[in-house]
């Protein structure tokens, strides 16, 4: 015989499962909207799952330097496309 407080309760827990994995797993909350590249946010949640497991990691920092005067001269596309052909080579391991 099928026990209904217990299906109710598996169901309960499954749809609970559902929901923090498609919170968690949302793709859009870890990209830029405008260019597309992951953000601080999900920088921070790879840096963060690497120092949990004890893995070694490297970073590299880029300051882009004039970025500005690109804005004011050529506007804002021009250094999107800039800052897209930075990072379009970039990869995580």
């Amino acid at each position: 015989a099928i026990y209904p407080p217990l299906l109710l309760a598996h169901f309960a827990f499954a749809v609970s499962v559902l929901l923090m994995y498609l919170a968690l797993e949302n793709p859009n909350d870890y990209t830029d909207k405008k260019l597309g590249i992951f953000n601080s946010l999900a920088f921070n949640e790879i840096v963060i799952d690497y120092i949990e497991n004890n893995s070694k990691f490297q970073t590299l920092v880029v300051q882009v330097d004039g970025l500005e005067y690109v804005n004011e001269t050529l506007g804002d596309l021009s250094s999107e496309l800039i800052i897209k052909q930075i990072f379009s080579s970039a990869t995580i391991f």
